[in-house]
């Protein structure tokens, strides 16, 4: 895209967790946004770059997503990129330390007060601030669970791509090197049929011939709308909202409400 524009997502806990799906559903959300569906004879490339967090962005689910904006038309080609591990950073490295320096010295009580704090971090570029609520976070284990994601490690390449001619594969190479061939791996799942072409009395020979079977693959999952991951607010442990409420005499009383209303399990 290159616009030097930062946007940051922001939810607590009661609203969504921190795993996959989240992080995905943000995707989505920033897309859906930003973005309109190509027209026919449009191109345009998406490039996502990524730490190896496992559980957040190097893993399945962040596949089926690239494998939805390109089968739904935001993109011809979605590529998701790795940092080497302990060797570098990326550009967001950066925002998140303008966010601690501008976090110094002020109180924050309640999570929405990040809001302000993050919003004018920058005063160059000024950061977007998106809010995420349990509707904003969707459930694409549709997308997921129709991946053949065996005989294939996730974590052993650098670099992936999914293109629009080709959803079904999942392309990856191992170093950030073009000239590097890709290695090609197969997402869809194969159905396995008999060709019972002639059911009539024959030969033994012909029956093993009519018999063979015949694989095919199913074409991938194309959703319009995902479903939602979360029915409602999500409650925390009875413990820790007493811990909460407990810390709640060190906090204006302002603020203490929305402890208050924190649901338990």
């Amino acid at each position: 895209m290159g616009k030097n524009e930062a946007c940051m997502f922001l939810w607590n806990e009661t609203v969504g967790k921190r795993g996959s799906a989240e992080i995905a559903s943000c995707i989505l959300k920033y897309i859906e946004l930003n973005f309109q569906k190509l027209k026919p004879g449009q191109t345009r490339t998406l490039k996502l770059w990524s730490d190896r967090c496992i559980g957040q962005n190097n893993n399945w689910r962040l596949i089926g997503v690239m494998q939805h904006l390109v089968t739904n038309h935001f993109f011809t080609i979605v590529e998701q990129k790795f940092m080497t591990t302990g060797h570098s950073f990326l550009p967001c490295d950066r925002d998140f330390a303008l966010i601690e320096k501008a976090k110094k010295g002020k109180h924050v009580y309640v999570p929405f007060q990040w809001v302000e704090i993050i919003a004018h971090a920058n005063s160059n570029h000024p950061f977007t601030v998106c809010l995420m609520n349990t509707e904003d976070f969707k459930n694409t284990d549709i997308v997921l669970n129709s991946l053949a994601t065996n005989k294939f490690n996730i974590t052993n390449h650098v670099w992936y791509q999914m293109t629009a001619d080709d959803p079904t594969t999942l392309r990856g190479r191992t170093a950030h090197n073009v000239l590097q061939p890709w290695y090609g791996h197969v997402l869809s799942k194969i159905i396995r049929e008999r060709d019972d072409v002639n059911t009539s009395k024959t030969s033994t020979s012909q029956k093993k011939r009519s018999s063979k079977k015949e694989v095919r693959r199913y074409p991938p999952v194309v959703v319009q709308q995902f479903p939602r991951l979360y029915e409602g607010t999500l409650p925390i442990k009875a413990a820790k909202k007493k811990d909460l409420l407990d810390m709640c005499r060190y906090i204006p009383q302002e603020y203490v409400p929305f402890y208050e209303n924190i649901a338990v399990e």
